[in-house]
Order: C-alpha cells, then sequence, then structure tokens
C-alpha cells in the first residue's frame, strides 16, 4: 500500500508518516514538502527526524519506505505523477489566525484545490482524507453537528478552511473529511512538535506577564490527543461508511473547563492556581484604542491571546461526536478523558523544556 501526505513536517502529518512507519502493510509512504529559499524539502524533513530522534522516536531502518517528493503546491506546475497511490492524507495548512483571508486562502483554498487536481488523474486512489477544523462552526452554540453549516467566523483561518471543505466536496473524488478541536500531545508520553493554543498560553502564564488569566470558568475547552487523531483518520480512510462524509474528532461531551485542564499544569510546574478575568476584559484591552494606553510588553501579550480566546473554552458549545463514535467503536478507538492525559501533557512540556532538551526514555 502507498500512502501520500501533505504537510508532513507539521503535527498530524509527521505523526501519521511516523505511525505509518510501524505499518507493515505500507510499502511507500510519499511526503510532499514545500522547499523554500532557506532549506529544500529534504533539510526541512531531516529536522523533523532529529526532533523525533531526540525523544527516541523511530528506528532509522524503518525510514527506507519514505520518498520525498519536493513540490510546491501554492506554485509548482501540474506536472506531478501519483500514480500508485491508495490513500492520500491532506494535512498542509496555513494556521495563523492573524493573516488576512487572501493570504490564508493561498494556503488553505488554493492549495486544497491543487492537490484534488492532481488526485483526479490518479486511478488507485481509494480516499483522500481532508483534514479541517472543528472550528468551522467556532461561533454556532449549543450542540454543534457536522451537518450544520457555518454562518460566521471568528478569523480567516476558519473561513478559508470551511472554503477549503467546500473545494473537497465538490471533487469527483472518493473523499472523508476530518475536522479535529485543539490537537494536544500524545496522550500516553505528551510528546508534541509545537506548543501551541494552550502551550502558549501556559508559557505565558509561566512568565508572569499575565496577571490574571482571561478565562471563562464555567466554559469548556475541547482538545484531543494526536494518537487519538491519526488513529481514527487510518480507520476512517478505509471505512467505505466514511466515504464522502464529514466527521468530528473532537471531546465533545468529555471536554472539561479550562481550570479543570491547568489544574494539571499547577501541579507539574508547581504553580498557583490563577486569577482569572472575564473574558470580555482582555478583548477591550486588545481593542484598538485601549491598546497604545498599554505597556508594550502587555500590549504584545494581549495582541496574541486575542487571537486564542476563542478556542479556550465556550460554555455554550459542544461538539457532536455522536457520529464519529459510531464509526469509530468497530476499531476500538476513542478519545481519551483529559484524566487520563493531561498530567503526562504538561510533564513533557517541563521535562523537555518545551522541546528543547532531549528526554533520556520515552
Amino acid at each position: 500500500m502507498k500512502v501520500l501526505i501533505t504537510g508532513a513536517t507539521g503535527f498530524i502529518g509527521s505523526e501519521l508518516a511516523r505511525c505509518f512507519l510501524d505499518d507493515d502493510s505500507v510499502t511507500e509512504i510519499l511526503l510532499l514538502i514545500r522547499p523554500d529559499s532557506r532549506e529544500t524539502a529534504k533539510e526541512k524533513f531531516a529536522r523533523v527526524l532529529s526532533y523525533w530522534q531526540k525523544f527516541f522516536l523511530f528506528s532509522k531502518g524503518q525510514l527506507n519506505k519514505i520518498k520525498i517528493i519536493s513540490y510546491d503546491l501554492a506554485s509548482d506546475h501540474y506536472d506531478l505523477n501519483l500514480e500508485g497511490v491508495d490513500f492520500a492524507y491532506h494535512c498542509a495548512a496555513s494556521t495563523d489566525f492573524s493573516k488576512t483571508l487572501s493570504e490564508n486562502r493561498e494556503y488553505n483554498l488554493y492549495v486544497t484545490q491543487k492537490i484534488v487536481s492532481l488526485l483526479r488523474s490518479v486511478s488507485s486512489l481509494k480516499r483522500l482524507v481532508h483534514v479541517s477544523t472543528a472550528f468551522v462552526n467556532s461561533t454556532r452554540k449549543g450542540e454543534v453537528t457536522e451537518s450544520h453549516r457555518p454562518s460566521s467566523f471568528n478569523n480567516s483561518y476558519e473561513q478559508s478552511k470551511f472554503e477549503s471543505e467546500i473545494a473537497v466536496r465538490a471533487s469527483s473524488l472518493p473523499y472523508t473529511i476530518v475536522r479535529p478541536s485543539i490537537v494536544v500531545g500524545n496522550s500516553h508520553n505528551g510528546y508534541v512538535k509545537g506548543f501551541k493554543i494552550l502551550y502558549t498560553l501556559l508559557r505565558v502564564w509561566l512568565s508572569g506577564r499575565v496577571p490574571r488569566a482571561p478565562l471563562d470558568k464555567k466554559s469548556k475547552v475541547d482538545m484531543v490527543p494526536v494518537d487519538f487523531v491519526v488513529k481514527a483518520m487510518i480507520a476512517m480512510a478505509g471505512d467505505e461508511r466514511c466515504k464522502g462524509g464529514v466527521f468530528h474528532l473532537c471531546s465533545g461531551l468529555k471536554s472539561k473547563g479550562p481550570l479543570d485542564t491547568f489544574q494539571y499544569a499547577i501541579q507539574v510546574f508547581e504553580l498557583k492556581r490563577p486569577a482569572l478575568a472575564p473574558v470580555w476584559v482582555a478583548k477591550l484591552l486588545s481593542s484598538s484604542i485601549i491598546r497604545p494606553w498599554l505597556g508594550y510588553s502587555l500590549a504584545q501579550v494581549l495582541e496574541l491571546m486575542k487571537w486564542h480566546i476563542p478556542y479556550l473554552g465556550d460554555r455554550n458549545r459542544v461538539f457532536s461526536m455522536e457520529k464519529t463514535d459510531e464509526i469509530l467503536r468497530k476499531y476500538n478507538i476513542e478519545c481519551p478523558p483529559l484524566d487520563f492525559y493531561g498530567e503526562t501533557m504538561f510533564k513533557f512540556c517541563r521535562d523537555s523544556s518545551w522541546g528543547k532538551r532531549a528526554l533520556l526514555n520515552q
């Protein structure tokens, strides 16, 4: 079996690749990696290998299955032959919330349209798995199902991701769209590549630059470990019930409040319980009217927080997992509760010094 992965230097894409290294049914792993002016595609993936090696995550003998294809989906011509690919996983995306809509369309919508066009000529293709986000419906209240159509967006990232879904649905390809929520470290060892969203908030908090955390204690933070996401994607790719469908990969009713989440960080980092401020205060302080009156450091933090606040919990929103759970039950795959991996998640941050220090035993 031959698989294709875009975005293999990102977190989900690289974990997919690493999972397939251990799968004897996979004979070739094609990694579509975009070179740039500073690094070749091979040099970019070499950094991923170096990070894996730091945490003893793979055996070098397994790497002979990997073939790196240097290709820029945003600009290269339609001259790429992908015949023989059985399953394609489109993980490449821009996750920069601050980009303009035209910028995020370039890396999300247009790149998706390009990979769809390339795959149309692949007669061997059994399934395209497209990675979207549950937060295309982040402004909806109540129980959110996959059939709900977004009416508004918090930022251009969300809009461009939903537009990318439309491009996939309009294709003639056999597809499955998955919508993860906030993807965090491996539930068994805490391993994470890149420290965003919740991790960003924690690091700001540890720096002492935020005297009060802008969190709604009654809200729910929906996050999922990367190993659950990857296992679910692989299972769904081979399941006929998932063809032409859209599926949440979320914690749903298992979601905990932000203080429940950070309670594990409090224990691991030996911190005091944070003082809270209403979310609206942070939004007000980050407004263009108030910001010029703030100190430079606090203004920087608030600018960062402005983009993350919509993902730190909502008391009136739950992403339904009913449809997904029905599919994954066959494979004994389910999203683990926070109580299972919360402490492990933050221990990895502490023990690895935020990914800078190698761990002796993972």
